[in-house]
């Protein structure tokens, strides 16, 4: 039998790679994970509770086997909690997005099914170890067949994605979007997979009650818009630097984030005020400069048009290299022809 081996390989900056480790650390507090919820399913209601999740295994690696080879997949949720709800539960996850991933849908799907397989491996284990140490009784042909017994559930995955992106998701939304038209008739049968999809950027649609998940949506959803104005009415005060620094790396604001280093909390609105002085100083100095090189050009071209001096003497007299100055000429050669 061929062996396979999938293994997801993503290269990410370093900016990149510590907003993913830091939003996992932020979404495995169970508060947080709580109030995600009920801002998404239940519209701010106050549904979930911290102590009905549980934190759970991220791994959902396993083996897919077919008649002619098997496949390893290694795949692993960012955050995974159990929902305790009475005497069932439900598996929830978040999973991470910076930029829009166009087979979104399936990916979600094949995770999903990895944790359903996850899942009826194990009641498959349980019912063999119980067949060999006698303790199953009445087993049907069907329930040998099948691996599990016919009163066997599993349990639903149920995953969010969460988008992070400066624009707005420009990928598919189910995996009906990645098919070409159906043939007449066709459609009926195929069954479609969708995915949870929360855009940061809407953050002023949800309903937040935690405190930390109100600032760091507010924040950087307010942000990747443009927002100014309610970052100054609302946030014209001292926010925690741990969420100042989520909101900085989400957002990409440098300056917000070397504030959040620097201090135990941070004024978004002093630290903008800053970025957008910054900025104004930034184009007095390159307006400075872009003068100086104007000027400096004019005198190479009269110099070239008198023809009285030696190019290299020319360079050297207005201190640019002879490659600066050939450009010039063959700019003045443009302007001609």
């Amino acid at each position: 039998m061929q062996k396979r081996n999938k293994v997801d390989k993503i290269k990410k900056t370093a900016g990149e790679a510590e907003l993913d480790v830091r939003l996992k650390e932020f979404w495995r507090q169970n508060d947080h994970f709580a109030d995600l919820i009920n801002a998404v399913v239940f519209h701010g209601r106050q549904r979930i509770t911290p102590d009905m999740l549980i934190e759970q295994d991220t791994d959902i690696s396993g083996v897919v086997s077919f008649p002619e080879y098997e496949e390893t997949l290694r795949r692993n949720h960012d955050v995974v909690k159990k929902l305790a709800l009475d005497t069932e539960f439900q598996v929830w996850s978040v999973e991470n997005q910076k930029k829009a991933h166009f087979a979104m849908p399936l990916r979600t799907m094949i995770y999903d099914a990895m944790g359903y397989l996850k899942e009826y491996k194990e009641l498959a284990k349980k019912r063999n170890q119980d067949r060999a140490a006698g303790r199953l009784r009445g087993e049907t042909s069907e329930e040998f067949l099948s691996g599990i017994g016919k009163g066997d559930r599993l349990h639903p995955q149920l995953s969010i994605v969460l988008y992070y992106g400066e624009g707005r998701w420009d990928g598919p939304l189910r995996l009906k979007d990645m098919m070409p038209p159906f043939p007449c008739g066709t459609e009926a049968l195929f069954f479609d997979y969708g995915i949870n999809l929360v855009q940061i950027i809407d953050s002023e649609h949800y309903i937040f009650h935690n405190e930390a998940v109100r600032t760091v949506f507010e924040g950087a959803g307010a942000l990747l818009r443009g927002d100014l104005d309610f970052i100054s009415k609302k946030y014209n005060k001292p926010i925690p630097a741990e969420e100042a620094t989520l909101i900085a790396l989400i957002s990409g604001s440098d300056v917000l984030q070397a504030e959040a280093e620097r201090e135990e909390s941070v004024n978004m609105c002093t630290a903008l005020e800053r970025l957008a002085e910054e900025n104004r100083q930034r184009g007095i100095e390159q307006g400075i400069a872009q003068g100086r090189c104007e000027e400096r050009d004019a005198t190479v071209k009269a110099l070239l048009l008198q023809g009285l001096l030696p190019e290299q003497k020319i360079a050297e007299a207005v201190n640019i290299s002879m490659e600066q100055l050939q450009e010039i000429r063959e700019r003045m050669t443009r302007k001609k022809a």
